[in-house]
């Protein structure tokens, strides 16, 4: 009935509401609420379609930032959309917040099969396994023809709004470049972000430009050097596409912050890159881009760490961190905090008096406590270990890492005969 709909239709904008405050767990409600009373509704893919695919696109993505607990409600509104869209192109933000959803729960192999079976579908294949070789040839080509471009033909280029395959794919490309780090795969990365870049520059400019730029201004620098020349240009136009509605949203905002960092802070003391990577992180929190929002707690703790500041209100904020991650799946970043959270721990214990909490870190029995009097010889146990223990963790990231958290840990607290001995 039409008052179905008219509820149905509240309930979705509650939702969205509730989501643009990052209040997933009521939005994912609201959606809930709303995809019951579609149910009631006869014919409402047909009917009422753009509704439908709303609501079903936004009850995925709520479900993706409230935790692993709703991962085959993800999957089950994703294959709904699938079946149901009118054009590939609808499907899109379905397709991408599974391969979000893939990438906080580490299953990185089925994040890069999945994205590689859309790019097939977009007509946009990527070699699986490329060499170093091929990347750089690849990435040489793309140089050159960025090179030979002026920034104002650029700015200038036509939306990409007439090929929204080809935006599909960029913005498939954009969503799996940071979780392929964790794959350990050099070559690809450098692969996809110069298929990101040539698109582009071949159909025009979408939201996922600023984007684009930045990971290429990353690339460029991470692997090739190119300070002074394409890094430091390609993260100008990032910055200056961030502030420019057609090339960007608020959503993306954490994405293009954090493929910029490295390019505006290499050189810079540590404790001037804390706030910029802690505000970062907050912003991808607000925005939804939670596995962004990840990434640069790792980068706050790690700069806070080496920065000279006194370590005590890490040890306080990493609790706080790695908790909330944990509350939002982030299965990554939880993993990836680790090695730093008990290196501050070993380095703030005062195994006297047994005790490194203070009144500022909450207590909560559901999650692993920080031990009494954990000391720098505590690296392969204490807290990092219940964690890792509860989360099922081996202690390895890949077929391709050996590297122990014990290690890590060593080297953080300068113990090097100890990190030799593992080694």
């Amino acid at each position: 009935t039409m008052q179905h709909v008219t509820l149905c239709e509240l309930n979705y904008q509650a939702a969205d509401r509730a989501a643009s405050f990052s209040a997933y767990e009521h939005a994912r409600v609201y959606t809930k609420n709303g995809l019951e009373l579609l149910q009631k509704v006869e014919d409402a893919w047909s009917e009422h379609y753009d509704l439908t695919l709303a609501l079903r696109t936004l009850h995925a993505r709520m479900c993706m930032c409230t935790g692993p607990q709703h991962d085959e409600d993800v999957r089950t509104s994703v294959d709904i959309v699938a079946k149901n869209a009118k054009q590939t192109e609808d499907s899109m933000e379905a397709w991408l917040t599974l391969l979000h959803c893939l990438e906080s729960r580490l299953k990185l192999d089925e994040m890069a099969e999945t994205a590689f079976w859309i790019m097939e579908m977009v007509g946009e294949d990527i070699p699986k396994d490329p060499s170093m070789k091929d990347a750089e040839a690849t990435y040489r080509k793309t140089a050159d023809r960025l090179k030979n471009t002026a920034d104002e033909e650029i700015m200038n280029l036509p939306s990409i709004e007439k090929y929204p395959l080809k935006d599909f794919a960029i913005k498939t490309l954009v969503s799996i470049f940071q979780a392929l780090h964790h794959k350990h795969s050099p070559a690809l990365r450098i692969e996809c972000a110069c298929r990101m870049m040539d698109l582009t520059l071949n159909y025009g400019l979408g939201e996922s430009s600023a984007a684009v730029m930045a990971i290429f201004s990353q690339c460029s620098l991470s692997n090739f050097f190119e300070v002074k020349t394409l890094a430091s240009r390609s993260a100008d136009l990032a910055i200056r596409m961030q502030q420019d509605p057609r090339t960007s949203t608020k959503k993306l905002e954490a994405k293009v912050r954090t493929h910029t960092a490295a390019m505006y802070s290499w050189h810079k003391p540590l404790n001037l890159c804390v706030k910029y990577a802690i505000d970062t992180y907050r912003i991808g929190m607000r925005s939804g881009e939670i596995a962004v929002a990840s990434t640069n707690s790792v980068g706050y703790g790690f700069s806070f760490f080496y920065s000279g500041l006194f370590l005590k209100p890490l040890v306080v904020d990493m609790t706080n961190i790695i908790r909330q991650l944990h509350d939002y799946g982030q299965i990554v970043g939880v993993l990836l905090n680790l090695s730093v959270y008990q290196a501050a721990i070993n380095l703030t214990s005062d195994p006297d008096s047994g005790s490194t909490c203070d009144s500022t870190i909450a207590t909560d029995s559901t999650f692993p406590a920080i031990a009494a009097g954990e000391t720098i010889f505590d690296i392969g146990g204490g807290t990092s270990k219940a964690w890792r223990d509860r989360l099922g963790w081996n202690g390895v990231t890949g077929a391709q890492s050996d590297f122990s958290y014990s290690l890590q840990i060593a080297i953080f607290c300068r113990n090097f005969p100890l990190a030799v001995e593992i080694k």
